[in-house]
């Protein structure tokens, strides 16, 4: 907050303020002096709190640091969501459990379906039936928003619902196979992030 205040307080429009209040106390007007100075410091006062509160409402927004199952190597790796790359491929599932799977960057679903709320991305709290790589047809052109596969792709910050997945009985589990299309700033979620800050 100190910076915040530093950096309202060090602009040319506060320091034309200033000038103004003291030509007004060469000329006697006390009262409009105060007003005057009284009144820009409570403007930027304000200016301050309203910045301060919409960096906590966009930390919403920002996505949460969490373990993800990576295969690396042939081998099943936990690492944190925020250490993912490009090609890595991530294993996600979604149990009976009360816990919420939040989809940790944009990923192609190689193996599986799942079932997403994409409500922080469109808006809408419909759930999304989300299939496979092997359900598209094989000439379609991929744009760089992903309309045309959106149906496979789970967009970062969206919440898994279900997932299934019949050819996870080596994994004992319901995981759904996932490659990584794009992470941190690059994903939809980030930027949305960037197009609400600028």
């Amino acid at each position: 907050m100190q910076e915040l205040l530093k950096e309202h307080f060090t602009k040319p429009f506060f320091f034309l303020q200033i000038i103004c209040s003291a030509v007004f106390l060469f000329d006697d007007l006390f009262w409009s002096a105060c007003i005057s100075l009284g009144t820009i410091t409570a403007m930027e006062f304000f200016s301050v709190q309203s910045r301060l509160n919409q960096e906590k409402d966009l930390d919403q927004f920002k996505p949460k640091v969490s373990k993800v199952t990576v295969v690396r190597h042939n081998k099943q790796v936990e690492v944190n969501s925020d250490e993912l790359i490009q090609g890595d491929v991530v294993l996600l599932k979604k149990d009976n459990s009360a816990a919420e799977v939040v989809v940790p960057a944009d990923l192609v679903i190689i193996e599986g379906k799942a079932i997403v709320d994409e409500s922080l991305l469109t808006g809408e709290s419909i759930p999304i039936s989300k299939d496979n790589i092997k359900s598209i047809d094989n000439n379609v052109t991929i744009d760089a928003e992903l309309n045309n596969i959106r149906n496979i792709v789970l967009f970062s910050g969206t919440k898994l619902i279900e997932t299934s997945n019949p050819n996870s009985s080596q994994r004992k589990d319901n995981s759904i196979k996932c490659y990584v299309l794009r992470t941190g700033r690059f994903t939809s979620q980030g930027q949305l992030i960037a197009n609400i800050i600028s």
